[in-house]
């Protein structure tokens, strides 16, 4: 298990609760323009313009690993991704488990690569598809996400309520 000792973080996902079908794909476009609306800490805030919503990326280990979280403009629906450059197998199209200080969430992994990230980061897109989740990801101290098919890692999670806050500020200043 690979583990990331520096502090961790979150997106704009305040206001999430189940899914409804009709709400758009929380994913950026593949030609999503980004600029930086702001940081909390170690975490940056960007905004995409086009989508009027945003995404909070933090970077572990001077790059190997990142962790990006971001919703739709709504905040109905939100994801979580995880990317490495270190050599593992990617863990997209696989069912995973988010383990938040104990407490397990199933999730699919739905693959894609970054859609801001430049590189050869490997990894993968989960939604974050209930209130559940995204409170404990919110007020958690440590993610462990375990792929049935690949690598286990962990991420700590300080920081992450007030990431989460200045997200949504972002998505409501997207408005």
């Amino acid at each position: 298990m690979t583990r990331i000792p520096t502090l961790a973080a979150a997106a704009a996902l305040t206001a999430m609760t189940t899914l409804p079908a009709r709400a758009a794909d929380p994913l950026p476009a593949e030609d999503a323009v980004f600029t930086v609306y702001g940081t909390v800490g170690d975490w940056t805030v960007y905004a995409d313009n086009q989508r009027h919503s945003c995404l909070v990326e933090k970077l572990f280990n001077d790059g190997e690993y990142v962790l990006q979280m971001g919703a739709t403009p709504d905040e109905t629906k939100g994801y979580l991704g995880v990317f490495t450059t270190a050599d593992v197998k990617q863990f997209r199209r696989q069912n995973v488990v988010l383990d938040i200080d104990g407490k397990q969430f199933p999730a699919k992994a739905i693959g894609t690569k970054s859609r801001k990230l430049q590189g050869n980061y490997k990894g993968s897109y989960v939604p974050v598809h209930t209130r559940a989740l995204a409170d404990a990801l919110a007020g958690g101290t440590m993610l462990t996400v375990v792929p049935a098919k690949s690598f286990s890692f962990e991420l700590p999670l300080d920081g992450l309520g007030a990431a989460m806050a200045e997200g949504s500020a972002c998505i409501k200043a997207q408005s």
